[in-house]
């Protein structure tokens, strides 16, 4: 759904914000746009990428999660970090970052 960029831990590297739903390989009873995850690739500094999603984001999303199309990556609570937010304000799926983690709020 959505790529976003940015350097979340602030060590000079840009990250990978990464937004997907379900694409409806997964059977007739999930179907497209069910579910969301959010998900965090941490740039290496050499041009490679590892998945720190399960230890970066608290509660990234699941089946029960609403779907949205665009992440906002940027300061939210004005502390000089990135944080993300969904597009839809009405979704409240806000995640504030503290030292590259995400918790949402």
């Amino acid at each position: 759904m959505d790529f976003d960029a940015e350097d979340t831990d602030n060590d000079g590297d840009r990250d990978l914000l990464i937004n997907r739903t379900r694409d409806g390989d997964d059977g007739p009873a999930k179907g497209f746009y069910q579910g969301r995850t959010i998900q965090l690739l941490e740039h290496d500094g050499n041009r490679g990428f590892t998945d720190i999603t399960s230890t970066h984001i608290d509660q990234p999303g699941g089946d029960n999660d609403s779907w949205f199309p665009w992440l906002r990556v940027q300061d939210i609570d004005n502390d000089g970090d990135v944080d993300m937010a969904s597009d839809d304000a009405g979704d409240n799926a806000n995640y504030l970052n503290d030292g590259g983690m995400f918790t949402r709020q």
